[in-house]
Parts: structure tokens; C-alpha cells; sequence
């Protein structure tokens, strides 16, 4: 028992000596040059789907202002409710790709200040760096933000 208690505070002695601090991550993460190629895939891809909506919206509502009256009425009708239909489901298409587009970004954006901030740490001898919105109290610690920042674009 003396041997672990005498373990926790050596430990906890080597941790408060240690230079443990914080960074920003959403700071880190919009400065990465990853972050502007992807968001700007990201949103060619949403602008792409936008703009095939809204051809589809517009043909819709051509359609419903100007029905071709050589066509039976209940096939215009059957035509422009498939026509809805479609653009329902674009939608849901559309919402759902967004979502994953997004996702897969913030992944690969994710894991690649993971690694950053693993060789930053490990090449400044900090054995923990927390993100500065988990942190509640930390005394003495240092904000390491511009720091990571600045070894990742020079990376």
C-alpha cells in the first residue's frame, strides 16, 4: 500500500513539473492547410447538389405554370406529382451527403492534428495537452495554441 501511495504522488509530482498545457482546438483546426482544401471540396460538392435542386425545382414549377396540354390530364398530373417526388428525395439525398461530406472532413481534419500534436508534444517534451473547453481548472498551465499552430504550418 505505501508503495502505491508513494507511486501517486510521485507521478503526480512528475505531471505538476511537467509542461502540461492547452491549445484552442477549433483555432488549430481552421489554421491547418488541410482545412481550406477540404471545406472548399466540401462546398464545390453542397454548390453542385444546390444548383441540380434548383434545376429541378424550376422545371417543377415551369411544368405546374405551363402543363402541356397535349398530354391527358392525369398524366401531367402523375407527372408532376413523380416530379415532387424526386425533389423530396433529392433533398433527403442531398441533406444526407452534406452530413457525410462533412463528417469524413472533420475525420481526416481530426486525425491529422492528432498526429501533428502528437510529434509536437513529443518533440517539446509535454507529456499532456487537453483542449482549452474540457479544461475546468488548471493551474500554471500553458496555452500552447499558437505554438502547435505555428509547427504545423511549418510542417
Amino acid at each position: 500500500m505505501k508503495k502505491l501511495i508513494t507511486l501517486v504522488f510521485l507521478v503526480g509530482n512528475l505531471v505538476a513539473q511537467s509542461p502540461s498545457g492547452y491549445i484552442n482546438y477549433d483555432s488549430v483546426y481552421t489554421h491547418l492547410p488541410e482545412y481550406a482544401n477540404i471545406q472548399g471540396y466540401v462546398d464545390q460538392r453542397v454548390k453542385e447538389m444546390t444548383d441540380t435542386l434548383d434545376i429541378m425545382y424550376k422545371d417543377y414549377q415551369n411544368r405546374s405554370a405551363h402543363p402541356n396540354t397535349e398530354v391527358p390530364e392525369s398524366l401531367r398530373t402523375k407527372n408532376l406529382e413523380k416530379a415532387r417526388e424526386n425533389i423530396i428525395n433529392y433533398e433527403k439525398s442531398f441533406i444526407d451527403k452534406r452530413r457525410l461530406f462533412q463528417t469524413l472532413a472533420e475525420q481526416k481534419l481530426n486525425n491529422t492534428i492528432k498526429q501533428y500534436t502528437s510529434l509536437f508534444c513529443k518533440e517539446k517534451g509535454i507529456p499532456m495537452l487537453w483542449d482549452k473547453n474540457s479544461i475546468h481548472y488548471c493551474a500554471d498551465c500553458k496555452d500552447y495554441t499558437l505554438e502547435l499552430i505555428q509547427y504545423i504550418l511549418q510542417k
